[in-house]
């Protein structure tokens, strides 16, 4: 940007609508972290978590653009268009990921729980520059798409994942990295559901058994939408069988039954009288 001189400035002074993505990350179950380390170390359990995945961020050439509490937002693509920013931003969610697992034996040693991050990333337009508008000089993003990287985000949550992109992402660098889906996902705002996966690892590094467990997961939520919830139940506990930590199978089998008991329910005759 200072090589760009005046093109620069304007660059970080002018909002403009970008496509970029956003990369959005969180500290799980943070209340409960803070009631395991005494008030005063809680900044340096903060300042490790996000320390750690700032590096990650900025090898990656990713802009950071705030905290949010025990929260992370930052993106990829502006100031400087990197054609390449879904790719980026799936490479540091990974890293971020392993880098922090890495610490575990470091951070029990300063006597610090090990924390756990969620991360989602979402590709669209936005719009980026200097967009408060005041004396102060905020680079930072703004639009609807914030809230969709925010969403994705959530679901890790509940499938027991730790990074989640959206088909907007997974669409610009499915040559490079392994995904599997899980989910549609509901906006406000929006008319159709966003294709929600889970970003697994970067492309051929999957085990055979986490391979087999894609396809027949994959067969599986197709037998679910089209609402076979019987064939697809069979499938998702042969999933679990073959991976009994995986989250997402689990989730899918409760479905399932309570598709199926509401079926029951609908098909049994009622008594006599009622």
């Amino acid at each position: 940007l200072i090589e760009a001189g005046q093109a620069g400035v304007e660059e970080v002074l002018t909002p403009k609508n970008r496509q970029v993505t956003l990369f959005f990350a969180e500290i799980v179950d943070f209340e409960e972290l803070a009631q395991q380390v005494a008030p005063e170390r809680l900044p340096e359990l903060l300042s490790r978590t996000f320390g750690t995945m700032d590096k990650v961020i900025k090898a990656n050439e990713g802009t950071l653009d705030r905290y949010q509490g025990h929260a992370l937002v930052a993106f990829f693509g502006a100031p400087i268009y990197q054609p390449d920013h879904a790719q980026r931003a799936c490479r540091t969610a990974l890293e971020c990921c392993d880098t922090i697992r890495a610490l575990k034996t470091a951070w029990l040693e300063r006597g610090l729980p090990v924390p756990r991050v969620h991360i989602g990333l979402h590709t669209g337009e936005l719009l980026v520059g200097n967009i408060t508008l005041t004396t102060r000089v905020d680079y930072t993003v703004a639009g609807e798409n914030l809230n969709v990287a925010y969403r994705i985000g959530e679901l890790n949550e509940i499938y027991g994942t730790e990074v989640m992109i959206s088909e907007a992402t997974l669409t610009r660098c499915e040559n490079m990295v392994e995904a599997r889906e899980l989910d549609l996902v509901r906006i406000k705002g929006r008319r159709e559901p966003l294709r929600a996966f889970e970003l697994m690892s970067a492309k051929g590094q999957l085990k055979q058994e986490q391979l087999q467990l894609r396809g027949a997961f994959a067969t599986a939520l197709v037998a679910f939408r089209n609402h076979d919830y019987a064939a697809a139940l069979s499938i998702f506990r042969t999933c679990r069988e073959t991976s009994p930590g995986d989250r997402p199978a689990t989730v899918y089998i409760e479905r399932c039954e309570k598709e199926l008991r509401a079926t029951v329910q609908v098909e049994s005759p009622k008594p006599a009288g009622e």
